[in-house]
């Protein structure tokens, strides 16, 4: 049987047991799965605070437009 045909006929617990073995046998399989994680993080905060500044851009126009728009009301309404 070839590698493919195994593979997809194993379940997904030995699957994932098999990579947890090789790391926790293997000190530079660990530090390259730590530096992997940790760029991972990196890239994921690093883009996780542009969506955040981008969202909060959008809102702030929004608000400020309501706002604005409140005003205008506001001062023609006769009293």
């Amino acid at each position: 049987m070839e590698y493919k045909e195994i593979y997809q006929q194993t379940p997904d617990e030995t699957k994932l047991n098999f990579p947890e073995a090789l790391l926790s046998e293997n000190k530079d399989l660990q530090e390259q799965f730590v530096r992997c994680v940790e760029t991972a993080k990196d890239a994921d905060v690093a883009f996780s605070l542009n969506d955040f500044y981008r969202e909060a851009e959008n809102n702030r126009s929004l608000y400020l437009s309501l706002f604005e728009a409140v005003d205008v009301i506001l001062r023609h309404q006769p009293a």
